[in-house]
């Protein structure tokens, strides 16, 4: 199974999905290099102010596919609740990440994996989906890690 940076990027990023086919990004601090909608070829409906862990400011991003989505301005519902096609419960979910370590991962991130891994990783089953979490944490620090080591070590720019 081979896991793209593409698809530990866009977990790492905590999307959410909240309308349709319209999705909140995690919170993109102004200090990333790429930031908003268009990296994932979805229009922007709308963005808010937030803060990272760190403190950074930044902004969540409305992302729709182009041309859909509902009209600027109208009010989006909450995330939907699991549909009961998931991969990992948040229970193993929660397990995998503290126990190695990491803080408690929110329901959204959860979410975000469960729904991410299917669409973007092209991941199919249980076994799968332990394995790209598994590579998530153990290898590619993709809870933790913002840039790529190497290239921040070296000031190789990415």
């Amino acid at each position: 199974m081979k896991i793209t940076l593409g698809f530990l990027f866009i977990l790492g990023v905590a999307i959410c999905s909240t309308w349709a086919s319209c999705w909140w990004t995690g919170c993109q601090p102004r200090d990333w290099a790429v930031r908003g909608c268009s990296h994932y070829d979805q229009d922007e409906r709308e963005n808010q102010e937030c803060r990272d862990d760190r403190g950074v400011e930044g902004n969540k991003y409305l992302c729709c596919p182009k041309g859909l989505g509902p009209p600027p301005g109208e009010e989006i519902g909450p995330t939907p609740p699991p549909t009961g096609e998931e991969f990992v419960s948040y229970e193993q979910f929660r397990d995998a990440v503290t126990k190695n370590g990491h803080p408690t991962p929110s329901h959204e991130q959860c979410r975000n994996f469960n729904s991410y891994a299917r669409s973007q990783g092209k991941i199919s089953d249980k076994v799968e989906a332990a394995m790209a979490l598994a590579q998530m944490i153990h290898e590619s620090d993709g809870l933790v890690a913002k840039k790529e080591y190497r290239c921040r070590d070296t000031q190789v720019s990415q």
